[in-house]
């Protein structure tokens, strides 16, 4: 983007700045887009500030400028770069100063790099979300990277993607489509560019959830002291290190453990290890927007099972804790402390990781992240119920595969539970399980070992959803459950609001 800064001024705009957009801009001591009043050497229209557009060409490549040139429109006391009297059309670069006349008012010219990275933006926006930065000078790309400068989604569709978490760890603000908008609605070229903590993607009726994707410097050291153990190849083996933490990726060294044990035993002495659970490598799992060090790691198949199994004993045993690839993402989001799972839920996963020939890869677009109260909440219930979990596990399994293969652009499965006085549930949803009626839920408020309480869809709109509980009348009407990661949701029960916690896989 394309910016002038006011070095030198006869009257009070030393400080101003204008940030230029594609177009043609006129300069003169009054009623032009860069006046200046106080300089009688400037002639009424003295001159032209041409902008060019980024071509799609160039729209996609950072390194590369659109065009800015100065027209004299035969003004009278002549217009100059770096000092050099301007005839006719002069093309400017990045450092060159602009005056005017007796030289009194001084432009320095500056480019000023913005790098967006698209997150699932909808194809209805893409191509006016494509005009806006070819417009404004801003690039747009569609993998992550360090050296964006910012993310930018869709309004109201805020999901932790991988790109989501590249931008939180980089410090890259999080912003909707609509902060490129209002850059281009401006006034005056001279007026500030929209701050980018008013233009969140997440919905305005949700003000609890943004504050999560606000930069914040503490992440860069958020795995200090941390070293995470990856058992198949994952997307967030990448950030780990950006976080001042160490990876170790033990599925190498398929043939033998004793380099991969040798360097667990080095960093045992002064790290806290994490095992983070295996996921399955399904075919081509590389997503468009990964970066080509993403797609050579996930590229390169896991080590068996057998081998897993193994090292996760001798990991086990080395003092290593269990956690999730959906908590890292939300220690990333919340800035906390990695929560660990226990063995109980590691163990399902793992044997699931085993039995499992059709997996999500390793590298979703979407992360599920839940909230430590839902971690605990489930891993209680986990143990709760291990009597029962013999003749359960053929249902739950065959659920949570047909749960795990639904894939929507805009809808995925979610796991909701919902805080009242009277009624505790713990809902395993997904569009396409409300559309056929097959929703399960259990009541946990006061018998963990109740059975499955069912219940049917009374009425699907849109995002929002009723449901009507058949073994009484509570109505619950459930609202944006859809649309992130973590997000507060409120249902209505019985004429009361409650709140709710949505997590989204």
């Amino acid at each position: 983007m394309w910016v002038l800064d006011v070095i030198a001024d006869t009257s009070d705009g030393a400080d101003t700045t204008f940030y230029l957009v594609a177009g043609e801009w006129t300069v003169g001591r009054k009623h032009c887009h860069l006046s200046f009043l106080g300089d009688s050497s400037i002639s009424r229209t003295h001159a032209l500030i041409r902008v060019g557009a980024l071509t799609s060409d160039q729209l996609g490549d950072p390194s590369t400028r659109p065009a800015l040139e100065l027209v004299d429109t035969n003004s009278r006391f002549g217009s100059f770069v770096n000092q050099e009297k301007c005839i006719g059309t002069r093309r400017l670069q990045s450092g060159d100063e602009v005056s005017f006349g007796a030289k009194k008012t001084v432009l320095r010219v500056r480019y000023q790099v913005v790098v967006l990275v698209a997150s699932r933006i909808q194809r209805s926006s893409c191509v006016q979300v494509n005009d806006a930065c070819q417009c404004t000078g801003m690039h747009l790309i569609a993998a992550p990277s360090k050296d964006a400068t910012h993310c930018i989604m869709d309004q109201g569709h805020i999901v932790a993607t991988v790109k989501v978490l590249w931008a939180l760890v980089y410090n890259q603000p999080v912003v909707c489509t609509q902060w490129l908008y209002a850059i281009l609605n401006r006034s005056r070229l001279s007026d500030p560019l929209p701050r980018c903590e008013d233009y969140l993607p997440a919905s305005p009726s949700l003000p609890s959830v943004e504050r999560n994707y606000l930069p914040d410097p503490l992440r860069k050291t958020l795995f200090r002291g941390y070293a995470v153990v990856f058992l198949t190849p994952q997307s967030m083996q990448e950030l780990i290190p950006a976080m001042d933490g160490v990876v170790v990726t033990a599925y190498e060294e398929v043939d033998g453990d004793d380099l991969i044990l040798r360097e667990m035993d080095s960093l045992a002495s002064s790290k806290q290890i994490l095992l983070v659970e295996p996921l399955q490598v399904a075919g081509s799992s590389c997503t468009a927007g990964q970066s080509g060090q993403q797609a050579s790691a996930l590229n390169n198949p896991p080590c068996s099972i057998d081998i897993v199994e193994r090292r996760v004993k001798l990991f086990a045993a080395m003092g290593a804790v269990f956690t999730s690839v959906q908590e890292l993402a939300a220690c990333v989001i919340f800035v906390k402390s990695p929560t660990s799972l226990n063995d109980t839920a590691f163990n399902h996963n793992l044997a699931s990781y085993s039995k499992s020939s059709i997996q999500r890869g390793s590298s979703p677009e979407r992360l599920s992240v839940q909230s430590t109260s839902t971690v605990d909440h489930k891993n209680k219930k986990d143990e709760t119920k291990q009597e029962n979990k013999d003749k359960e596990f053929d249902h739950d399994a065959t659920m949570e595969e047909n749960y795990k293969q639904l894939s929507s652009p805009h809808y995925e499965g979610a796991e909701v539970m919902w805080l009242s006085l009277n009624v505790h549930y713990l809902l395993v949803l997904s569009r396409d399980f409300v559309s056929a009626g097959q929703i399960k839920g259990c009541n946990a408020s006061t018998d963990p070992n109740i059975n499955a309480m069912q219940l049917s869809t009374r009425e699907l709109r849109g995002q929002g959803i009723i449901l009507q509980g058949l073994n009484d009348e509570q109505e619950l009407t459930l609202t944006n459950v859809f649309l992130m990661p973590v997000l507060i949701c409120y249902v209505t029960m019985k004429g009361l609001c409650r709140q709710v916690s949505a997590c989204v896989n």
